[in-house]
């Protein structure tokens, strides 16, 4: 297997759909799998991932958070890359295959950060991609599955919705692996405003932060 995409998801078949299809095209004649971690969806999304033969699903049953989901996604991977995507983005062109050709010809690099470009009001911005302290990291991206696996993936230090994708590309960086940004490589990401959003906005995190109080997600 040469490529694992995982992603999670909760109550979001049409931008599943879209997200899927997008992977399917972008990943050229690669071969894939693509792991789904549901947290207990009701609207049809387990009934179609069980469909599809390219698609693993992961049934969590409830929502236990975006590192635990991911986590559990990424042990799952068979793949000597892993691809990690969110389900409200599409994948941009050909990312997936002309990511894997870069890792392929750069064995130093241990990942590649895609560039996001924000869809609001129909207008995608320029693709730019995420930094914390001066460091690269991949809200979307791709990376060896076994340095993955070195770094701890998302990591299990409490860390509940947010924080696990930053936590692993600094992990990368203090191993001494960089975390690079490639042209032509990007994700639309669409901001979906739904229940999950909703959710995720009233997190244990943005709680604990309006009390001015620490959570480890900060």
């Amino acid at each position: 297997m040469q490529v694992s995409i995982v992603s999670g998801t909760y109550n979001r078949l049409s931008l599943l759909k879209r997200m899927v299809g997008s992977v399917r095209q972008s990943i050229g004649g690669l071969d894939h799998e693509i792991i789904l971690v549901d947290g207990g969806s009701t609207d049809g999304t387990i009934a179609w991932c069980q469909e599809q033969e390219d698609i693993m699903l992961i049934e969590q049953g409830k929502l236990m958070g975006a590192i635990v989901a991911f986590n559990a996604g990424a042990e799952a991977a068979t793949g000597q890359y892993v691809a990690l995507l969110n389900d409200d983005i599409t994948v941009d062109g050909d990312t997936l295959a002309r990511a894997y050709r870069h890792m392929q010809a750069n064995p130093g690099v241990g990942m590649i950060a895609f560039g996001q470009k924000f869809q609001r009001r129909g207008q995608p911005n320029t693709p730019r991609v995420s930094g914390a302290f001066g460091y690269h990291y991949g809200q979307c991206c791709l990376l060896r599955r076994w340095l993955g696996d070195l770094a701890g993936w998302w990591g299990d230090d409490g860390m509940h919705t947010y924080g696990g994708d930053t936590r692993l590309g600094l992990r990368l960086w203090e191993m001494g692996w960089p975390v690079v940004e490639l042209g032509g490589c990007s994700v639309t990401d669409y901001e979906y405003e739904d229940e999950l959003r909703e959710i995720n906005s009233g997190s244990p995190w943005r709680q604990a932060r309006e009390r001015g109080e620490t959570h480890p997600d900060l």
